[in-house]
């Protein structure tokens, strides 16, 4: 297989541009698997599979599992499973058993976080994909099309496992009105922009497969996020290969992306909380604050007998961390006033109280 990536800038106007992250990844921590039977043993086989899978989903990187503190936890699998049950699915006509698979979401991301790994959340840029395929008979855009069903197959399976969300165009009138397959070969990004506009999508991927030669496909892709575009070539035999080689390109550069904006994006944050009653409560509630997720550092500014005062430094912004800390069941906002959320110099001030359980 050959690969080779390049970095381009397109000398045409390009005007496709929302918000970063703005989509919610769904059922990031569960795993819809095929079995043969209900045994315990293939239970376990394919929870341990499960467990491998969540864990570069999550952190959106499959060396994440080839990390020798991660690789000795793959045994444990089962302790972090928070439900599993089993099903019957319809799959090109015929009823396959699976087996429905939840982790624990805090004990996955806990693991990730004792172990220095980057945690991808699940607000992650959606994705519009146009496709073309180039045969002997010229450009097809639709999904009737063998090559190009393989290929829209092959995306659905990466991005599942990449927890990657995909988009495809329906491609009716009111699509047809606008793009013609001409316009992605090209392509004319304009026009893709614009009949992308009703999906809502963050970004637009393109991709382009020349099958006109016997026994090689060629492609090309292209990718735009925030009006910043990159281009990269795969050739290989298959489309199976060309997909999943393109898609680790694509699954890559958006996980830089979001390590990047996780360094830049934090934010010191003071959280206040009374209703203290004794040394055990404060231990508590500090251990509790290290263990959030979008937390990087706690330090204790000032304490009484019934209330202490932290300094945060988090990662990405305010309401995420004020979503999680309303979510625990030990803890009850009081706030009255958020001023000044992303001044890190005048760091805001949440105000909780300490429930009576």
């Amino acid at each position: 297989m050959k690969k080779n990536i390049k970095k381009t800038i397109f000398l045409l106007c390009i005007f496709f541009s929302t918000g970063l992250f703005a989509a919610k990844v769904q059922n990031l921590y569960s795993v819809q698997l095929p079995i043969s039977s209900r045994s315990q043993n293939e239970r376990h086989q394919a929870i341990l599979k499960a467990f491998k899978i969540v864990l570069i989903k999550v952190s959106g990187d499959p060396q994440t599992i080839q990390q020798p503190q991660i690789s000795t936890k793959l045994k444990n699998a089962t302790q972090y499973v928070q439900e599993y049950s089993y099903d019957t699915i319809q799959d090109n006509l015929q009823n396959t058993p699976v087996l429905n698979v939840t982790f624990d979401a805090q004990a996955i991301d806990q693991l990730l976080k004792q172990n220095g790994l980057f945690i991808w959340k699940d607000q992650r840029p959606s994705i519009i994909v146009w496709i073309v395929i180039k045969t002997l008979e010229g450009l097809n855009m639709m999904p009737a099309n063998e090559t190009l069903f393989q290929v829209q197959e092959a995306l659905n399976k990466v991005a599942l496992a990449r927890g990657l969300l995909m988009l495809f165009p329906t491609l009716d009138f009111t699509d047809l009105k606008i793009v013609q397959p001409s316009d992605i070969w090209i392509p004319f990004l304009n026009v893709l922009q614009t009949a992308s506009k009703r999906y809502q999508a963050d970004s637009i991927l393109i991709i382009r497969i020349d099958a006109s030669q016997p026994g090689t496909l060629q492609s090309h892709w292209a990718f735009v996020l925030n009006n910043a575009p990159q281009a990269w070539d795969i050739t290989a035999s298959t489309t199976e290969n060309i997909v999943q080689e393109g898609m680790n390109h694509l699954s890559d550069f958006l996980l830089n992306q979001a390590k990047n904006a996780d360094v830049t994006q934090q934010n010191q944050i003071q959280v206040n909380i009374t209703n203290l009653k004794n040394v055990s409560d404060y231990i508590h509630i500090f251990q509790y604050l290290r263990k959030l997720k979008n937390v990087v550092q706690v330090s204790a500014l000032n304490t009484s007998k019934t209330q202490a005062d932290f300094q945060l430094v988090i990662k990405g912004n305010i309401q995420q961390l004020r979503e999680e800390l309303s979510s625990s069941i030990w803890l009850q906002d009081i706030t009255d006033d958020l001023n000044n959320m992303n001044d890190f110099d005048n760091p805001v001030q949440l105000e909780y109280a300490l429930k009576e359980i």
